[in-house]
């Protein structure tokens, strides 16, 4: 009965080393994106390898315009003075 459960068990550990692998890779690509969603301020929150991601449209809806602004010029060094209304 053991003997006919290992091949069984061997299958689900092979399966689990290459999804182990794939994840892995994926994984590899993380900082690549940070890196891009940084450079294009897309980053509303970040931690521990974790973040949320805002488009400019929703980060301005969900901020207004003032802290949009500061955030963009902060965080990511884009100035965005051209953008600001004359209020």
């Amino acid at each position: 009965n053991m003997i006919l459960m290992l091949p069984a068990f061997q299958i689900i550990l092979l399966k689990w080393v290459l999804i182990k692998e794939k994840m892995e890779e994926m994984d590899s690509h993380w900082q690549e994106v940070m890196d891009m969603a940084e450079k294009y301020g897309f980053i509303c929150q970040a931690a521990k390898g974790t973040a949320i991601l805002l488009t400019h449209k929703n980060q301005l809806e969900a901020d207004g315009e003032e802290q949009y602004i500061n955030r963009q010029r902060s965080l990511f060094g884009m100035e965005m003075d051209e953008y600001e209304s004359d209020s």
